[in-house]
């Protein structure tokens, strides 16, 4: 695509799978989008592996051991 070899950001949004926010961030050229969600601070990196496949990794934020959320 013209716009990937140009490296124009891509807005893209990721649902927070531990709390289930909706948060924004930027597509880079290689497909990865890295988001810190607002609710629970877990920082999550979605890459596009392919036409309908995406990873998307989540890490717990440096002051807690696991994912959870305060609801």
């Amino acid at each position: 695509m013209a716009h990937e070899s140009q490296g124009i950001l891509r807005p893209r949004s990721v649902c927070c799978p531990n709390c289930h926010e909706v948060n924004h961030g930027l597509e880079d050229r290689e497909g990865i989008v890295r988001v810190t969600c607002k609710r629970c601070k877990s920082v999550m990196v979605q890459k596009r592996m392919g036409r309908r496949h995406n990873r998307i990794d989540v890490y717990a934020p440096e002051d807690r051991n696991e994912l959870t959320c305060n609801k």
